[in-house]
């Protein structure tokens, strides 16, 4: 690109950034976040990992893996809607909004309930990021192109975070934040408050620790999702990890995010 907007996307990014991730970011998203690296998140698993050894408790430990969960990214629930015709301004009908969302993968219950959540605001209008910060990265973002090496052909892409972006993790970041609030919400309804750091004591209605049954930790590898719990009794164990999951998949799904169920090298070995 130019290098007046080179310029400008820098300057958006460092907007954005400051705005978005002081507000909008939980603290169980661990990764491309200052002060809040994968390490943090390791460290802490390894620490419940060590205080169930020591009081002889279970401990169940599920990682969640989304399938190229950066190419799933839906732009318009980023940026808001594109114009259908850039040259003429002309702006998508609901119908239309609908059946793009639709060729995405949802469903038509889905697809008409995120199009009217995008109507009402994008993710980084939610966020607080100033709307010209919002125009240039939404600019850089509209059929956005790449080709493969050695080819003459170009590739027009429509979803996913843009290829080379500097700052396209830090966006994605921001997409995921949006699904894991949901998710945290919904948890909390169904009695399954999800938290990062565990202290014994800290628990809700607990002074030992023992709560910690009632209780799943979750924490974020960047686009990777970690639930573990520790209970002296594994039926209650069980029951909520089964249904944490169960939200976070529904939640996923709405928005085009796909979880890989396929067994790891090291199950398979």
């Amino acid at each position: 690109p130019p290098r007046s907007t080179r310029k400008e996307s820098s300057a958006a990014s460092d907007v954005y950034k400051r705005q978005a991730y002081n507000s909008f970011v939980p603290k169980q998203q661990c990764g491309v976040t200052k002060g809040r690296g994968t390490d943090l998140a390791t460290h802490v698993l390894r620490l419940l990992q060590g205080y169930a050894k020591m009081h002889d408790m279970s401990l169940a430990l599920v990682f969640v893996d989304l399938v190229k969960a950066f190419d799933k990214i839906l732009r318009e629930m980023l940026f808001g809607w594109f114009e259908s015709d850039s040259n003429s301004g002309k702006q998508l009908t609901a119908s239309e909004k609908i059946s793009l969302l639709v060729s995405y993968g949802l469903s038509e219950e889905d697809a008409t309930a995120l199009s009217q959540a995008i109507d009402r605001g994008c993710i980084l209008e939610q966020a607080g990021v100033h709307e010209h910060a919002i125009a240039v990265l939404k600019s850089m973002h509209h059929k956005s192109w790449f080709a493969f090496n050695g080819s003459d052909e170009f590739l027009i892409v429509g979803r996913g975070g843009r290829q080379g972006c500097k700052f396209g993790a830090c966006l994605f970041n921001l997409c995921y934040a949006y699904d894991m609030k949901i998710v945290y919400s919904r948890a909390e309804q169904a009695g399954i408050p999800l938290i990062l750091r565990w202290i014994p004591g800290a628990c809700p209605g607990s002074t030992d620790g023992q709560a910690v049954d009632a209780i799943v930790f979750d924490v974020t590898f960047v686009d990777d999702e970690a639930f573990a719990i520790t209970a002296k009794v594994l039926r209650k164990m069980r029951h909520k990890l089964e249904l944490a999951i169960q939200i976070l998949r529904e939640v996923f799904s709405r928005h085009a995010f796909e979880i890989n169920w396929q067994p790891s090298n090291s199950e398979n070995t």
